[in-house]
């Protein structure tokens, strides 16, 4: 025979935070992940790598508004370094081939040659 009971089912709270936390993740991962499938069929494989690199500075972003992490100088230069970082790689992408070249490796050497006595 079944039994229904007028109480409800306890469940612990430590299987109700594992529950939570695993449909959030699960929730965002899957969100995040279908938001940069759409945008990465626009982007070329280099850009996309390097505007990958924008990962943690969002997080730390996103700690220091929905957490309310404090937000130290030592956070801000690092922020700071990392765009800096990406922007020069996505200028330099935007460069002519052969411009490219000397700011990565320095202007070539022009070397004159000398008459052979």
């Amino acid at each position: 025979m079944l039994r229904i009971s007028a109480s409800p089912v306890m469940v612990s709270p430590i299987k109700t935070g594992l529950g939570l936390a695993a449909i959030s993740g699960a929730l965002t991962s899957g969100v995040g992940y279908a938001i940069w499938y759409v945008a990465l069929k626009d982007l070329s494989t280099s850009r996309a790598a390097i505007v990958q690199l924008t990962v943690p500075v969002l997080t730390a972003a996103g700690g220091v508004i929905l957490l309310g992490e404090p937000m130290t100088w030592r956070l801000v230069l690092a922020a700071a370094a990392i765009l800096g970082g990406i922007a020069l790689a996505l200028l330099s992408q935007s460069l002519p081939r052969s411009r490219q070249f000397e700011v990565t490796h320095g202007s070539p050497m022009k070397t004159e040659r000398t008459p052979e006595s």
